[in-house]
Formats: C-alpha cells, structure tokens, sequence
C-alpha cells in the first residue's frame, strides 16, 4: 500500500467505472487501532501527490477528520459492517488468489445490489433503484445458478466460492437489515409504517440476491396509536406481517 500503487488501483476504477469527481477518504490516523501492515500503509500514502495527481484529473480529494468516523455516515458503517463479516469467514480459510477475487467481486455485487429508493412515486410495480443500476444504467435482478450446500466448501474453488458468498450474503442481510429498522426507547416516537410505503420482506430462506419487496395496503393501529402489525401486497399474494419483519425502504420520503 504505496502511493504508485494506489493511484494504480484508483486509474483503474476511473477506467471501468468512469472518472469520479470527488473522494471522500479516511484520515490514515483513523486506522491506528486496525492491522498494523494496513495502518502502516495508509500512513505511508503521499497526500500531497495524490492530491496533485487527481487534481489534474478534475478530481476533489477529501480526507474525513481524524478520529471521526461518523463524518462518513452510513459508508463507514457499512464498511465496518462488511469487513467484520470477511474476516470472520476467511481469516481460517486458504483462498488462491483467483478465488479471493471472485469472492471479493461477488461480495461486490450483492452489495450494490440492495434496493436504495423507489423507482417513482408509483411503487405498483414494486421496482427499486440500486447502487448497481446506477453504475451500469439497468436493473440486474438474475440469481444465483444454483444453490448451494455445506459440502461445497470442500470443493472444487468455483462451488466454494458461491458456498461462501452465499454465508456472506446469509451474515450480512441479519447484520444490515435490523439497521434500516430504527428503534426507540419507549418514550420516544418513531415513524409508523403508512398505506403506500415500499418495505423489504426479511425471509432469511430465499436465495442469494433475492430482495422481495410489498407495498403496505392496510395498517393497524393500536391503542396508543402504533403500527405493530400491515397487510402488504407482494407482487404475487397479499399477507399479514408483524412490523419487525419489514424493513421500510431507504429514501422512500
């Protein structure tokens, strides 16, 4: 993790995802509490040469405050979140490089995959926008090939990948989704779902990639005036759903 090294692997993404205009980054003494080969390597980077290179590229370089990791907001948290879950999986494991790659892209995409915002107003045709569509200007909803079983994992490199991808993805759906549900005390009152609302479904047995999606029709309020249970359409049935087990979408207002 040197200078050269860096703006290799930063001209890189400009050339397959086009050119950023701005970089929000970590302040190196952020990491000292990280891997020391990591922290070292952060601190190494030359600022004021990546700041030089990028500008004449059109690109803002903004460090974060030292210490704050919360400028960041929701990024941070979900970098924490993903590298807590990489470590757990392969920090016992042997990976080639070719399959840590594969493992990493795959982690990429079910990353960008989440559904952020509604398409439209409209939500009847319960389409959401992602980080992926964004990128690459189309909705990708295509699943796994096939599923895959515990054995995997001592199997040729191509089914231990979608072996592990697929723990990923089991780890971090429990880990992300309760996020998007915020909690109160008791004393405080929070949102309550509304007629119209897009949510996500929690179903921990669906495949990989899989990210069902309602439109709330009825709400029941309680005594107090809180939502506790919905009925919801999906787009092949219509349900009743306690509230814990949805997750109303990112941006919907």
């Amino acid at each position: 993790m040197d200078t050269p090294s860096f703006l290799n692997a930063l001209f890189r993404f400009s050339d397959r995802r086009n050119t950023p205009s701005l970089i929000y980054c970590d302040n190196g003494s952020n990491l000292i509490g990280a891997k020391n080969v990591l922290a070292q390597g952060m601190n190494n980077l030359d600022s004021t040469r990546i700041e030089g290179e990028l500008a004449r590229k059109g690109i803002k370089w903004e460090h974060s405050p030292p210490s704050a990791p919360w400028q960041n907001g929701v990024t941070e948290k979900m970098v924490h979140l993903t590298k807590r879950i990489l470590y757990a999986l392969v920090e016992r494991r042997t990976l080639t490089d070719f399959s840590l790659i594969s493992f990493l892209s795959g982690v990429e995409r079910i990353l960008n995959d989440r559904p952020i915002t509604p398409l439209s107003d409209d939500c009847r045709d319960f389409a959401a926008l992602s980080p992926s569509a964004i990128l690459h200007g189309c909705l990708d909803t295509s699943l796994p090939a096939d599923r895959f079983l515990k054995t995997d994992e001592y199997r040729d490199c191509w089914r231990s990948v979608q072996r592990l991808l697929d723990m990923f993805w089991s780890r971090w759906t429990k880990e992300y989704l309760p996020l998007l549900q915020s909690r109160k005390k008791w004393t405080l009152s929070g949102r309550n779902l509304k007629v119209g609302d897009l949510v996500l479904v929690h179903n921990e047995n669906l495949p990989r990639g899989s990210w069902p999606k309602a439109i709330v029709e009825k709400v029941f309020p309680d005594g107090d005036g809180m939502v506790r249970r919905v009925e919801i359409r999906t787009a092949t049935s219509s349900a009743m759903r306690d509230v814990r087990r949805l997750c109303l979408l990112e941006g919907s207002e």
